[in-house]
């Protein structure tokens, strides 16, 4: 995983947008249901987003780059 200085900006500034979306979960213990419905987001995507929240920091709430970007797939 990369660190955040390491992002581009649009990076940075997606990683931030996903956590304002979750900052009442984890800063204020609202349920995250709750915060989900608000967003208005999947459950499952903040539950994914705030266990990479949890293990990566900030970074983690970036896009994954694929391996296999730019590669024509074979059938």
């Amino acid at each position: 995983m990369e660190t955040l200085t390491a992002l581009s900006e649009a990076e940075r500034t997606l990683a931030l947008q996903r956590f304002q979306k979750l900052r009442p979960h984890l800063e204020e213990g609202i349920a995250l249901t709750t915060v989900a419905a608000e967003a208005p987001l999947p459950l499952r995507t903040a539950q994914r987003w705030v266990a990479l929240y949890r293990r990566f920091g900030l970074a983690g709430l970036t896009r994954k780059h694929r391996a296999d970007r730019d590669r024509r797939q074979q059938y």
